[in-house]
């Protein structure tokens, strides 16, 4: 149903950049965007930036968790936020 509302926004599929996860549910789910929205599979882009990463003792914690409970760990960095 999403992919069909984002089709009623889209006007020419062929002028956007379709940007994927390599992860293969993800994958999945391009596919079924590029065939309700018109859009050819082989012309989106894999970007292995997109895949998951690990963050052990950090996993589901907020940032002011994660600060509160590591003070000095995010100091000068570019985190997100």
């Amino acid at each position: 149903m999403n992919a069909r509302m984002l089709k009623s926004f889209i006007d020419n599929p062929q002028e956007w950049q379709v940007i994927s996860s390599p992860l293969g549910r993800a994958l999945e789910s391009t596919k079924i965007i590029c065939e309700t929205i018109d859009y050819d599979f082989s012309k989106v882009k894999i970007d292995t930036r997109l895949s998951e990463v690990a963050v052990g003792s950090w996993a589901g914690l907020t940032i002011n968790e994660i600060e509160a409970s590591w003070p000095n760990n995010m100091e000068n960095t570019d985190i997100y936020i």
